[in-house]
């Protein structure tokens, strides 16, 4: 059974989970259908760098990253 984690419910743009610092973040869910999404500060001339374990045979795993523009829109 696939169980939420913390985060929850952060299934849109909109309420999206902080996630700040240079830190490892264990133990969150990955759900088939559950869409997740997490907001990263990043100041110009910054690198962020994502790595993700899990196990490919219970679920696939796809990572999208998007901008906030000034105007408040969004950019893929």
């Amino acid at each position: 059974a696939c169980l939420p984690d913390a985060n929850e419910s952060n299934d849109s743009f909109f309420t999206a989970a902080e996630l700040e610092g240079s830190a490892s973040f264990e133990g969150l869910g990955i759900c088939v259908g559950d869409f997740d999404w997490y907001r990263i500060p990043v100041k110009n001339g910054e690198i962020l760098r994502i790595d993700a374990e899990f196990d490919h045979d219970q679920v696939d795993l796809g990572i999208n990253l998007w901008e906030v523009n000034e105007d408040e829109t969004i950019a893929f």
